[in-house]
């Protein structure tokens, strides 16, 4: 049984990344970043807590380690 969602740890971690690298406005600030607590940091600074799907920058289920990866790679 597959555990993934679209080669990611789950939905949550999934629709976070898209939501940041979607959008080029977006895609230009977080790719500034090199760890996922500074960029939601960065993004709550501008009122930004979730994605438009209502998932939570908090989320308990998203994989820190996956977006911390994410960020590296886009820098």
């Amino acid at each position: 049984m597959e555990t993934t969602y679209n080669g990611y740890a789950n939905y949550a971690t999934w629709n976070v990344s898209m939501f940041l690298t979607n959008d080029e406005g977006l895609y230009n600030l977080v790719k500034r970043f090199d760890s996922w607590e500074r960029c939601k940091n960065a993004l709550e600074s501008f009122g930004l807590t979730e994605t438009c799907d209502n998932i939570s920058f908090d989320d308990p289920d998203l994989d820190i380690n996956e977006l911390d990866e994410m960020l590296a790679e886009l820098s």
